[in-house]
């Protein structure tokens, strides 16, 4: 069993009867993996029509050159991908989201949600107001309380897992949510 102690701020300090249950924070890998995931993305939905565009101009004003044709079309290729994955990085990006969420804990207890940051101010939702967990690809949770409040968790490691542990704790299953939670764990550092 992983201990959990994570440093509890004296504004979300536990209240009597309140145990923590699980307790997340972001991880580098899945932070990398959905930029490679954007990155490629991108250079697939902008890369492969511009790529397209110079190979349709070379072939139309050089003609067929054979090999040297060959080697035209997968420099552009090679160039339009680079250029492609740059563009999500410093245009479609948020450039500054892991220096504001690497620092986040985000604390599942019996009775609350508590989120703790070291560039936001820290807190917490009702676990009894909470209404639905999604997700968005593997590495973000929407965590949607009464009242329209929204917690965005980012980056966990198995995520499908920390969502399954929310859900159970919801529920009323602590002990089924922790256990959830010590596999979501499992390989995370």
């Amino acid at each position: 069993m992983i201990p959990l102690t994570p440093h509890i701020d004296d504004d979300v300090a536990l209240k009597h009867g309140e145990d923590i249950v699980a307790e997340w924070t972001p991880n580098r890998r899945v932070f990398v993996g959905s930029k490679v995931f954007g990155s490629v993305l991108t250079s697939i939905c902008l890369g492969a029509p511009s790529s397209w565009a110079v190979v349709a101009f070379v072939q139309t004003y050089f003609g067929d050159l054979g090999l040297l044709t060959t080697a035209v079309i997968i420099a552009v290729l090679l160039v339009v991908f680079v250029l492609s994955c740059l563009a999500y990085a410093f245009i479609f990006d948020d450039q500054a989201d892991w220096k504001k969420v690497k620092t986040t804990e985000w604390i599942l207890t019996n009775q609350r949600f508590i989120v703790q940051s070291t560039t936001e101010d820290d807190y917490w939702l009702a676990l009894n107001d909470l209404r639905r967990v999604s997700r968005l690809m593997w590495w973000r949770l929407y965590l949607r309380f009464n009242g329209l409040a929204v917690i965005e968790t980012a980056y966990i490691y198995k995520q499908h897992l920390a969502r399954r542990a929310i859900m159970a704790a919801q529920r009323g299953d602590f002990a089924g949510a922790a256990a959830l939670a010590e596999q979501s764990y499992e390989g995370s550092k």
